[in-house]
Parts: structure tokens; sequence; C-alpha cells
């Protein structure tokens, strides 16, 4: 399975490489997911790399909420409230805050197209 993660409307790359740092250094989600980027040089002659995407390959042992809590104590600690849109099987959600509502939404929109067991 995968989850894609994007910089929504009027957020900057900033956020989107700050959320994909944090979520390399959380253990919960590396144990069940491969964290990689869909990235684009920006310049041929620029060797700085643009992040458009962050995808998620998930296991079967991954858990939503562990992706949403991970997600709430990034936006806790870098008072960013620029857009990010969460999708996985065409399930979009656009969140700007650490509510426990923005949470709870989270899971409910990645265990939306979860098959029984997983």
């Amino acid at each position: 399975m995968l989850i894609t993660i994007e910089a929504g409307a009027g957020a900057n790359e900033d956020s989107l490489v700050s959320l994909y740092e944090w979520l390399q250094d959380d253990a919960d989600v590396r144990r069940h997911a491969q964290i990689k980027t869909a990235s684009a040089n920006v310049d041929p002659g620029d060797m700085s790399v643009a992040i458009d995407i962050i995808e998620l390959i998930i296991s079967s042992g991954f858990s939503a909420a562990n992706l949403a809590l991970a997600y709430a104590t990034w936006r806790d600690s870098s008072n960013d409230s620029s857009e990010i849109i969460i999708e996985k099987d065409g399930a979009r959600i656009s969140v700007r805050d650490a509510s426990p509502e923005t949470v709870a939404s989270i899971v409910e929109t990645l265990n939306d197209e979860d098959e029984p067991g997983d």
C-alpha cells in the first residue's frame, strides 16, 4: 500500500522537508513504512533537490495512528500551519493543525480503505 503526502496551496518546500525528516526519525513509522520522496531538480545546473511528494510504502503491520501521531508531534514542534495533503487509495485529507479532531480524521481517512486484518 502507498500513502502520499504533499504540500498544499501556499505551503513551501521547507514544510515538506521538515515533515519528511521528522518521519524518517520516527521509529514507529519507519518500522512499518519505507519512506521515500518524489523529487525533481529545480534547475539542471542546481545540485539542490526539491521534494514534491513524500511516499510511504506501508507493510501489513502499519498503524494509521502511528502516522497521525507522528504528524501531530511534528506539527506541534514546528509551529507550521501550512496545508498538508495526505492520500491513500484515492482518499485525501487536507490538514493544517494537530488538533485531536485532525488526528482522528487522519486515522479515519487512512483506515477507510484498509482490508480486514490490516
